[in-house]
Order: structure tokens, then sequence, then C-alpha cells
């Protein structure tokens, strides 16, 4: 029937058959390969391919800290029927966090104590946060070598709100607050409206970062796709990933929203707020901004030696 049906269509009709035919088989052939890479990681984390049925017994899915999960976590419904791997993301006050920075991780917060010479960089993800710890972290320490970030834990935390725990490090980065030595230099990229007030009640001095939006969602983008522990390899398309951050379903909430956040209080004495892309086109002075700004003074040769094009 197909056969007489396809030999007295047309040739357009013939060619949209042919070409609805190769999309479909695309589609299967995308599924089957990521069905296949899900069950090959799951595998190699130590749990089985029944992982991906909903109320099996699973272990391991979704980084090196993850706990054993007896019961696979629902996934995260967003807009237009699309949905987020539960195992990787959740929501949260009606934004969507990775599963690796819980709810408990950021109510803990609310518990910790901070000091008045504590240095905390605050910021959207992929703005030039970690970029801006390792300067601090050059002019604090007066080591203007090349960073041995596995080494640095005595003085720096870089996810506040991350239960989870580096290769190089037992200790969860949320739990490292409690050991880091003074002064202590601090990174989060959640909201102000998620971070605790008596934070701010203090006189710890506060570096906000700023990006082209354009910019940050490219770079985030990339990230998704590539980062297993946090976000679990995303496969998504632009037009997908494109329509989740119109509709606020990026990871850390809507960029705008955050980032009006921080500055709202940019006149604060207290509150540095830096450009990417100043540090980019005025790297010196923007060092120099920032040593006044932390009140450590340092000569032309040393913001000099301090390299702020790496990354």
């Amino acid at each position: 029937m197909l056969v007489a049906v396809v030999r007295r269509a047309r040739k357009p009709d013939l060619i949209n058959i042919q070409i609805t035919t190769i999309q479909t088989l695309r589609r299967l052939v995308v599924q089957i390969y990521h069905l296949t890479f899900q069950i090959a990681r799951n595998a190699r984390a130590g749990s089985t391919a029944s992982c991906l049925i909903k109320g099996i017994q699973c272990k391991g899915m979704a980084g090196p800290n993850t706990r054993d999960i007896h019961v696979a976590p629902d996934d995260v419904a967003i807009s237009h029927g699309r949905k987020l791997d539960g195992r990787f993301f959740y929501r949260y006050k009606n934004i969507i966090l990775p599963r690796l920075c819980p709810s408990s991780s950021i109510e803990a917060l609310g518990q910790k104590t901070f000091s008045d010479d504590d240095i905390i960089v605050l910021g959207y993800p992929r703005s030039g946060s970690t970029w801006t710890m390792d300067m601090v972290q050059m002019l604090i320490n007066c080591d203007f070598s090349e960073l041995e970030r596995n080494t640095n834990f005595k003085f720096r935390v870089d996810a506040l709100e991350l239960d989870f725990a580096p290769a190089y490090n037992g200790t969860t980065y949320h739990k490292l607050l409690d050991t880091v030595r003074k002064p202590r230099q601090l990174r989060t990229h959640l909201a102000y409206d998620f971070l605790p007030l008596h934070m701010f009640h203090t006189k710890a001095r506060f570096i906000h970062i700023t990006r082209n939006p354009k910019d940050v969602l490219v770079s985030l983008f990339h990230f998704y796709r590539s980062n297993k522990d946090l976000l679990g390899q995303w496969p998504g398309t632009w037009a997908e990933y494109f329509d989740m951050f119109l509709n606020k379903e990026l990871v850390y909430g809507d960029w705008f929203d955050h980032t009006r956040g921080f500055w709202e209080r940019r006149h604060n004495s207290r509150m540095l707020t830096l450009r990417y892309e100043e540090m980019l086109s005025n790297p010196c002075e923007t060092v120099q901004n920032l040593a006044e700004f932390l009140e450590i003074p340092k000569s032309d040769e040393d913001i000099a030696k301090i390299d702020p094009h790496r990354q």
C-alpha cells in the first residue's frame, strides 16, 4: 500500500515523505544515543540500567558526592510540556537549581556566621567570578604565581551553596565555610533574595560581577552541554535553551532579576561592581580598583604581576 502511494505521489510529495522519514530516523538515532550514554554513565557510577526506570533502586547517579537514591527524583516540568532531568535539576522557590545545590545548603547559610573581614564575590554563573576570586587571592596572599587551586582551600570557598566535594578535597563546598582561615574569600551564584540578610549587616566586602547577558547565555549554554556532575551534560538544543531563558528557567533564575537584586545596592560603600568587559579592556585599572576597595596597598609592579587575562 505504502509503495503504491509513493509511486502515485507527485515529486514534491515524495520529497516531503523522504524528508519526514529522515527526520524521524534522526530523532530515533539521537534518542538511542542518549539512552546508551546514560546506561554507560550509570554503569560506570556503580548503578544499573534499571535506574532509568523510576521507583527502582538507583545508586551514584550524579557526581562523586551523591548519596544513594532509592527512588529516582521526579523530572522538573518546564514550559511547552518539556521536562528537565530530575536527577540534576529541581525547583526551589520558583527557580531552577542544580540538585547539587540543595535547599538544605541554602537554608543552612542562615545559621552561618559571617565576619567583617570576609570578602564575598557575587554574580550570575559564567560572569567572571572565578577569575575575580583568583585576583582577590593573589592580592591578599601576595602570591603572583600560577594558582594551585588544589591547595588553596585554606582561604577560599568557591561555592557556598554547593553540597559537592572537589575530587582533591573531601569536604563539601558549603561545609568549608567553617574551616577556612581568615580573611575568608567566598563566592556564591545565589541571587540576593536567597542569601541571609545578616550577611549584609556585617562589614564584609562584596564584589558583584556583571557581564553582557548575550555572552553569559552563550557561555552558560556550553556549560550546560559539557558539565557532567552539576548539569548532567544537558542534551537540548540552543532553541530549547533560549526558550528556557525567556521563561526564566535557567539555573539560578532569571539573569535580569538576579543582576537587578545586586545592582540596586551598588551605591553601598561595601559593594564593588565590576564589569567583565572592563576587566578585559582595562585589566591593570581593574586590579588597582580591586586593591583599593579591599584596602590592600600594592605597587604598580605588583599590580602588573597579576595577569588578569588568565581564566
